[in-house]
Protein backbone atom coordinates (compact mmCIF):
# COMPACT_ATOMS: atom_id res chain seq x y z
CA UNK A 1 0.00 0.00 0.00
CA UNK A 2 1.16 3.44 -0.33
CA UNK A 3 1.54 6.09 1.99
CA UNK A 4 -0.63 9.19 0.98
CA UNK A 5 0.14 11.39 4.14
CA UNK A 6 1.22 11.53 7.70
CA UNK A 7 -0.76 13.47 10.76
CA UNK A 8 -0.27 13.78 14.63
CA UNK A 9 -3.00 13.37 16.57
CA UNK A 10 -3.09 14.33 20.31
CA UNK A 11 -5.31 12.77 22.94
CA UNK A 12 -6.52 13.30 26.77
CA UNK A 13 -7.70 9.87 27.71
CA UNK A 14 -10.85 10.42 30.77
CA UNK A 15 -11.42 13.75 29.94
CA UNK A 16 -15.01 13.49 29.05
CA UNK A 17 -17.65 11.38 30.90
CA UNK A 18 -17.46 8.83 28.08
CA UNK A 19 -14.67 8.24 25.85
CA UNK A 20 -15.98 10.02 22.46
CA UNK A 21 -16.16 12.63 24.60
CA UNK A 22 -12.45 12.94 25.53
CA UNK A 23 -10.70 15.79 24.35
CA UNK A 24 -8.46 15.06 20.85
CA UNK A 25 -6.84 17.48 18.58
CA UNK A 26 -5.47 16.67 14.71
CA UNK A 27 -2.70 18.82 12.93
CA UNK A 28 -3.59 17.88 9.73
CA UNK A 29 -1.88 15.94 7.24
CA UNK A 30 1.72 16.43 6.00
CA UNK A 31 2.97 14.73 2.45
CA UNK A 32 6.67 14.90 3.71
CA UNK A 33 7.27 12.46 6.80
CA UNK A 34 10.29 14.31 7.70
CA UNK A 35 8.18 17.80 8.12
CA UNK A 36 5.58 15.54 9.95
CA UNK A 37 7.63 13.83 12.78
CA UNK A 38 9.41 17.67 13.03
CA UNK A 39 5.55 19.05 14.31
CA UNK A 40 5.32 15.34 16.14
CA UNK A 41 9.02 15.82 17.66
CA UNK A 42 7.63 19.91 18.79
CA UNK A 43 3.94 18.44 20.63
CA UNK A 44 5.97 15.95 22.07
CA UNK A 45 7.57 18.79 23.81
CA UNK A 46 5.14 20.90 24.11
CA UNK A 47 2.80 18.75 26.45
CA UNK A 48 5.69 16.28 27.76
CA UNK A 49 4.45 17.19 31.22
CA UNK A 50 0.19 17.08 30.65
CA UNK A 51 -2.36 14.75 29.94
CA UNK A 52 -2.16 14.47 26.00
CA UNK A 53 -0.70 11.70 24.37
CA UNK A 54 0.54 12.23 20.84
CA UNK A 55 0.73 9.77 18.37
CA UNK A 56 2.42 10.05 14.31
CA UNK A 57 -0.01 8.37 12.44
CA UNK A 58 0.27 7.50 8.69
CA UNK A 59 -2.42 6.96 5.93
CA UNK A 60 -2.91 4.50 3.71
CA UNK A 61 -4.92 4.52 0.77
CA UNK A 62 -7.34 6.59 2.44
CA UNK A 63 -7.30 5.14 5.88
CA UNK A 64 -5.33 5.45 8.89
Amino acid sequence: MAIKGWGIIRYAPNTGPCPEDDEAAFDGWYADRDDAKAVYRDWCQRFSRSKWIVALVKQDEGRW
